[in-house]
């Protein structure tokens, strides 16, 4: 019996300088409510949605042979996110009233690689969502315009804006025809 008592007396003092710790962390996990967290299924800055088709045929999907979306500056970060063949989503600038992309057909081969120049211009809305996800930005009044360059050059003949309000990710705001 007396080993025993020995145990649960050691085991007390090994602990008892760590009841503090205890307290903060029980603290910490009662303090925390659920508007602290940022959920995944919260609603956040959507991404601009462009669909691919072909412009002979206007209602059929036509998938972009290696492409590749940079944003038009110095850094030329790459930044396209592929849903599928023929469908992407990509952020807008959050600080200004326009986005610039270069958008490249063909990335990986050096001969056949054809670079237009597009640029996307909306207004921009910004939205509080709850405490814990502060503010989300709308894109109001969609634009696009494709650099003007000799027809030959283009691979992206034709675009269309489809729903000027990005506001969600659930469907296309763009098709671009090629």
């Amino acid at each position: 019996m007396s080993k025993m008592l020995y145990f649960w007396k050691n085991i007390n003092l090994k602990f008892k300088n760590l009841k503090p710790v205890y307290v903060l962390i029980t603290l910490f996990l009662l303090g925390c409510t659920r508007d602290d967290i940022c959920s995944e299924q919260t609603l956040t800055t959507p991404l601009l949605v462009i669909e691919f088709r072909d412009v002979n045929n206007r209602s059929e999907a036509k998938s972009v042979q290696d492409l590749q979306i940079l944003i038009n500056n110095i850094d030329s970060a790459i930044v396209v996110t592929s849903v599928s063949d023929t469908l992407v989503k990509i952020p807008l600038d959050t600080e200004n009233n326009l986005s610039s992309f270069l958008f490249i057909a063909n990335a990986g081969n050096d001969t056949n690689r054809n670079i237009d120049a597009v640029t996307i211009n909306y207004e921009r809305e910004e939205v509080y969502v709850n405490r814990a996800c502060s503010f989300k930005m709308n894109y109001n009044q969609l634009a696009i315009d494709v650099e003007d360059e000799p027809i030959e050059d283009l691979w992206i003949l034709n675009s269309e804006i489809i729903n000027p309000v990005v506001t969600n990710e659930n469907e296309a705001h763009i098709t671009i025809f090629h």
